[in-house]
């Protein structure tokens, strides 16, 4: 794919407030414009009253653009003018950009604009009929007549109520594209110290989580013979189990491993945990390369950028009420990314591989209505699929282009209110995975924050659990969905993923124990657990849904003397009160122990925080296979 040109046409890179959106009407062949200041019909011509930017289309179908006098987000395309500020682009079917406004409110033959009356374009009586219904707050473009009788334009604008909700893109480079140049261009030796210790500390803690979930697991276990079965040698490795897997079954075991327990790491905005896609992909990919640890590093800063920026865009809250899974579905782009970025793959074969993942990317929340197993399984296929769309990527398999952004892509398909500006434009590009968090209980990462209120208060006024009164919990609305209702479920957990998901469980297991842990979850049935449940309520409450996106929580306790009211801002492990190195490593150890010796994890933990001096990544992999007796 040829770059954008250099001297002074600007592209998307060295124009990033401009921003379109694509093919919203196929029957549009000119340019319109509906807002302030400008009125402009479907003819060129009409006067500017600001600096422009001038739009012309490059040869390989490009949109660039000459600077304006000064900076500003407003641009003339052919046949009209387009203000970047508010509202959104489209393109017309020759894919010249134009861009709507919703700030007009009809008055007859003037229209107020902006707080000032200006004069009417002329509209027929059909026109003005039409609108009298609109009002300033409606989300819907309403369109001026051409100067001539029914253009295509007019009637198109007439037949189309387009919402703003699924209006953004990116004019230049496509959204795809744009970002597989940035995921593809990164420099391993620009990252800071802190980004590469960050990387280093979420290997070894993927680690820990896949060892114990190999031996622990049901459900790794029968992910397992699934892949076995269905005859799964190689000579990658599967964490746990050694180098006896091909590359794609030992990254969806791995995937799979790393999040069975929900104890691997989060990030706040997004919802969703990113090192299981990226590394379980990405460990396999430079194990089969032979490949150096600071390139493995690379690949997973990149890849977390990748899935992270993606899962913003897609708008956490509503990608979760629709029912997804977004550390399946933007984990896969992230995943794909990283394992690109290992091979050294040009944009062209990314982007392809980008359009295959979307044609694989998916990940269903309905695991949480009965506690099914299918939550890492999902997570596992992402890995899965993206060491394969890469492979058919090279094989020639040539993926859709605008994967991200197009009409049925996945910022469209999985989302209502996707805003496709947050993928990079509105990046401050500092790398996700600085702020990610390392999780210190294995459960849903909306219940955290109340368990560190709830274990402070029990450890600081010595609490007897039988002398607890009244417990009361509130969580972010999207907590209350997942970890809350229905109650019944929620009080009486079926299962181990029903207990990671229940608010009443892990607030009795925390007043009862002082903490959470995995163990701990194998122990559903303890009659002071049930006890503890019928004393807790969990509701919402606006100091909490005040503090959204943050993953805040409420505590109230009454027990006795104790009165206590505590409002958390979120949970510890954040990068503002973050994990050190000292309990990820007890973290390490108490769940390697069931497979690993003392020998064994300090060698394991001493070659992962050296692993950006590693010239080969297999003298770490070597390390992680089946347990040994002198281990």
């Amino acid at each position: 794919m040829r770059g954008v040109r250099s001297g002074p046409q600007l592209g998307f890179e060295r124009d990033p407030e401009v921003r379109a959106v694509e093919n919203l009407s196929d029957r549009h062949e000119r340019p319109i414009r509906i807002g302030r200041r400008d009125c402009v019909d479907c003819r060129p011509g009409h006067p500017l009253t600001r600096p422009v930017k001038q739009l012309e289309r490059f040869e390989d179908g490009r949109i660039g653009g000459r600077p304006a006098q000064r900076a500003d987000a407003s641009v003339a395309v052919p046949g009209g003018i387009c203000d970047g500020e508010d509202g959104a682009v489209a393109r017309d079917r020759h894919q010249a950009p134009f861009r709507f406004r919703f700030d007009r409110e009809p008055i007859g033959k003037r229209e107020r604009v902006d707080g000032r009356t200006v004069r009417g374009s002329g509209r027929g009586q059909e026109e003005r009929k039409h609108e009298r219904g609109a009002t300033k707050t409606e989300s819907h473009a309403t369109f001026p007549p051409a100067r001539r009788a029914a253009t295509p334009c007019r009637t198109a604008a007439r037949r189309s109520r387009i919402r703003v909700s699924t209006m953004v893109a990116i004019i230049g480079s496509q959204v795809t594209s744009a970002l597989a140049r940035r995921a593809l261009a990164l420099d391993a030796a620009s990252l800071s110290s802190a980004t590469v210790e960050h990387a280093k500390q979420a290997v070894l803690d993927l680690i820990g989580c896949a060892v114990r979930a190999r031996f622990e697991s049901a459900t790794s276990a029968a992910v397992h013979r699934a892949l076995t079965a269905l005859g799964a040698g190689g000579s990658s490795t599967a964490i746990g189990y050694g180098a006896a897997f091909s590359p794609q079954y030992a990254a969806m075991l791995n995937a799979c491993n790393f999040h069975v327990l929900d104890f691997d790491d989060t990030h706040e905005r997004s919802s969703l945990h990113p090192g299981a896609p990226v590394v379980g992909a990405a460990l396999c990919g430079a194990e089969g390369l032979g490949g150096s640890g600071t390139r493995l590093i690379a690949a997973i800063v990149t890849g977390y950028d990748v899935a992270i920026r993606i899962g913003l865009a897609l708008d956490p809250a509503v990608h979760y009420a629709r029912g997804f899974h977004p550390t399946a579905t933007a984990g896969l782009f992230g995943a794909i990314a990283g394992v690109s970025y290992l091979h050294g793959d040009d944009v062209d074969t990314l982007v392809s591989a980008f359009g295959i993942g979307l044609s694989q990317a998916a990940g269903s929340l309905q695991f949480s209505v009965d506690g099914a197993a299918t939550k890492p399984v999902q997570v596992g296929f992402a890995a899965h699929n993206a060491v394969l769309a890469r492979e058919l990527a090279i094989a020639g398999v040539r993926g859709p282009g605008a994967a991200l952004e197009g009409r049925s892509g996945l910022l469209h398909a999985y989302s209502d209110g996707a805003v496709a500006a947050d993928v990079l434009e509105r990046w401050d590009g500092v790398h996700e995975i600085d702020r990610t968090a390392f999780k210190p209980y294995p459960c849903c990462r909306y219940m955290h924050a109340a368990i560190d209120q709830l274990a402070a208060i029990v450890r600081e006024r010595r609490l007897d659990p039988a002398a607890i009164e009244r417990v009361r919990v509130s969580l972010p609305p999207a907590g209350m969905r997942l970890c809350a209702f229905p109650e019944e479920r929620k009080r009486r957990p079926r299962s181990i993923v029903d207990a990671q998901f229940s608010m009443y469980y892990t607030a009795a297991a925390t007043l009862a124990w002082g903490t959470v842990r995995w163990d701990d979850f194998a122990r559903r049935d303890a009659l002071q657990i049930a006890a503890l449940v019928e004393r807790i309520t969990v509701e919402s409450d606006p100091a909490v849904d005040a503090l959204v996106p943050a993953m805040a929580a409420l505590i109230e306790i009454d027990a006795g003397d104790v009165h206590e009211r505590r409002l958390a801002q979120g949970p510890r492990g954040e990068p503002d009160s973050p994990l050190g190195w000292d309990e990820l490593i007890e973290k390490f150890d108490g769940l390697a122990a069931v497979a690993y010796g003392p020998a064994r994890r300090r060698r394991i933990v001493e070659l992962v925080r050296g692993l950006d001096k590693l010239a080969d990544v297999r003298t770490l992999t070597a390390e992680l296979g089946a347990p040994k007796v002198s281990s």
